[in-house]
């Protein structure tokens, strides 16, 4: 059984396209550098040059780096714009307990 599973694994690597999964991961640890310098010049410019108090500056921090970021990943391509409807539908959800 375990075999068929690697040869099944080893398919699915050699159809995938290396190029593409390293050119996705370059751009995504891309963003995630840059918005990392940006969290910390957010920190520092807030707390201590403008002195405003630490709570309030980590949080409007938080929510810029979150709402920017999920913007950057949209307009890369990583996310599609909007949220859609994930949730099953009432009808369909079962309880693990049900027979």
């Amino acid at each position: 059984m375990s075999e068929s599973l690697i040869d099944e694994d080893m398919e699915i690597i050699k159809d995938s396209k290396p190029l593409k999964f390293g050119r996705d991961f370059a751009r995504y640890g891309f963003v995630g550098v840059v918005f990392t310098f940006i969290n910390i010049f957010l920190m520092w410019l807030l707390i201590d040059v403008l002195k405003a108090g630490t709570i309030i500056g980590a949080s409007l921090t938080v929510i810029f780096i979150f709402f920017t970021k999920y913007y950057a990943y949209v307009v890369i391509g990583f996310m599609a714009r909007g949220f859609t409807n994930t949730r099953p539908s009432r009808a369909s959800w079962r309880s693990p307990m049900s027979p």
